[in-house]
C-alpha cells in the first residue's frame, strides 16, 4: 500500500514535527469548513505524539501538541456523522482509490466519516507546545 505522505502535498511539514507520519490517534477534530467553490473541505485537527512513558497516576505523557489543517479539493461523496463537543478520532486514514484519494475519519467519540477527494495539502503544521506536558489517560 502506498504511504499517506507520498501523495501529500506538503506532507514534510507533518514529518518535521512527528519524526514520522501519524496516525493521527486520539486527535480531535478543532474546526472543519465547505467551500462549494472547488469543492473544498478543510480539516483542522490537534494532534500529539503519545510517549511510552507513563506519570505518576499512569498516565501516558504526551508531546509536540500541534494544530494541524488540511486541504482537501475535489471532493465527492461526503458523508459525515456524530459531531458532537469534543470529536476525537481513532485515525485519520488516506488510501489511494484509482485516481482518487479515500480519506476516513474513524471516530472515537464524536465527527466521523469519509470521501474521496483528488488532492491532500497539509496547510500548517502549528505547534502549540514542544514540552513533554500534560498527561493523557488513553
Amino acid at each position: 500500500m502506498e504511504q499517506p505522505e507520498t501523495f501529500i502535498a506538503r506532507a514534510d511539514l507533518v514529518i518535521s514535527r512527528f519524526g514520522e507520519w501519524p496516525g493521527f490517534h486520539d486527535a480531535e477534530v478543532m474546526k472543519l469548513e465547505l467551500h462549494r467553490e472547488g469543492r473544498i473541505l478543510l480539516l483542522e485537527l490537534k494532534a500529539f505524539q503519545m510517549l511510552k512513558e507513563t506519570d505518576e497516576k499512569g498516565y501516558f505523557k504526551i508531546q509536540n501538541l500541534s494544530l494541524i489543517t488540511f486541504r482537501f479539493a475535489g471532493i465527492e461523496d461526503l458523508r459525515l456523522e456524530g459531531f458532537n463537543g469534543q470529536n476525537a478520532i481513532f485515525g485519520l486514514n488516506f488510501e489511494r482509490d484509482g485516481v482518487k484519494i479515500r480519506v476516513s475519519l474513524e471516530p472515537a467519540h464524536g465527527l466521523g466519516g469519509e470521501f474521496l477527494c483528488e488532492t491532500v495539502e497539509v496547510v500548517q503544521v502549528k505547534s502549540i507546545s514542544n514540552e513533554v506536558e500534560k498527561t493523557y489517560n488513553s
